[in-house]
């Protein structure tokens, strides 16, 4: 008997959440039903002083294409603006980018 793996993507690793980049704790947790940008950002312990809080962006899966939506992350901690807020979704990624010179955000 031979076993060929053709999709090692088990169901628990596609229904993972993600967060990248300049976060305190980087990290990849099984998704819940109801999480928000916000609770993935506090789980992994908040934005760090070289983040780029403003530029984040949340990467998802749609169609078998990944799409990219901008996420103020500033706004949300900062302002307590929730129109970023958006409910997550297995497979999610959000990358917080780090602070650029030339941009003026050092």
């Amino acid at each position: 008997v031979t076993i060929m793996v053709t999709s090692p993507a088990s169901k628990e690793f596609r229904n993972r959440i993600r967060i990248t980049g300049q976060v305190a704790s980087p990290q990849s947790v099984a998704f819940q039903p109801g999480m928000t940008v916000l609770d993935l950002v506090l789980l992994s312990g908040g934005v760090t002083d070289f983040a780029a809080d403003s530029r984040a962006v949340l990467h998802r899966q749609v169609n078998g294409e990944y799409e990219s939506y901008t996420l103020d992350l500033d706004a949300i901690l900062t302002d307590g603006d929730m129109r970023f807020n958006h409910l997550l979704q297995p497979g999610d990624v959000i990358s917080v980018p780090r602070k650029q010179l030339f941009k003026g955000e050092l």
